[in-house]
């Protein structure tokens, strides 16, 4: 069973570093700014409702500022369609060796965006390798050895709610100049 494991591994990882050879060659956002960022997109797990109620929510409250939001779920656990407001991945939507397809990922990974943020304590490879490959000027995630998937890692407890997982990413976000742009100070 090891073995198995360690050749869908391989497979995962050289599918990974192929796309990020390719994102480097993709137009994707200039910002890399949270604060002008125009368009954000959210990738989190769809099988807690506490998780999608307060992403909903911060969401909401991201709209009110005028910006463009997308979410992508991911329900890994289920072979079935779930009814939500937003796209879900479910078994359906993962290949043999645990990469995401179909036409809902192929839209995604076209659609560049400037701030991409995966929202969850828990380190997820599928999550990180959809973060990695998503064209964006900012990814933002939990801290995983896999370094080269985000640009901002946020070291959260198990147990951090959505809300608190913005709370800090903004509190980070807040102390952090970006090239080409003025300080605050």
């Amino acid at each position: 069973m090891k073995l198995w494991q360690n050749f869908k591994n391989f497979h995962f990882n050289k599918s990974l570093n192929k796309g990020l050879v390719s994102r480097l060659k993709r137009v994707s956002s200039k910002s890399l700014s949270f604060a002008t960022a125009k368009s954000i997109a959210f990738l989190f797990n769809a099988e807690d409702p506490e998780v999608i109620s307060g992403i909903e929510k911060y969401v909401e409250s991201l709209r009110k500022k005028g910006k463009t939001t997308y979410l992508l779920g991911l329900n890994a656990t289920s072979k079935d369609t779930i009814d939500t407001s937003f796209p879900c991945l479910n078994k359906k939507n993962i290949d043999w060796v645990g990469r995401p397809i179909g036409t809902l990922i192929d839209e995604w990974f076209i659609q560049p965006v400037d701030v991409v943020i995966h929202v969850s304590a828990q380190r997820n490879e599928l999550l990180e390798y959809i973060t990695a490959l998503t064209p964006a000027g900012l990814r933002i995630g939990p801290v995983t050895d896999n370094t080269r998937c985000y640009d901002l890692m946020l070291d959260v407890p198990a147990d951090t709610t959505p809300q608190s997982f913005f709370k800090q990413m903004e509190n980070l976000l807040g102390k952090i100049q970006v090239r080409n742009e003025t300080s605050l100070l």
